[in-house]
């Protein structure tokens, strides 16, 4: 077995996860962001925009 070899991969395995859930946590983000922009823009004008 080549440990150099698996410890490469999962560090890259590992970065890829952590990429992914950033990207997964901003899209999430922007989406409340724009919800609540929307609702307050509703309730109190339109100075609460995105």
């Amino acid at each position: 077995m080549n440990y150099y070899d698996e410890i490469k991969k999962n560090l890259i395995k590992c970065e890829i996860y952590d990429k992914s859930k950033d990207f997964a946590k901003n899209k999430y983000g922007k989406n409340i962001i724009k919800q609540y922009s929307e609702k307050l823009m509703i309730e109190v004008g339109k100075k609460y925009n995105e």
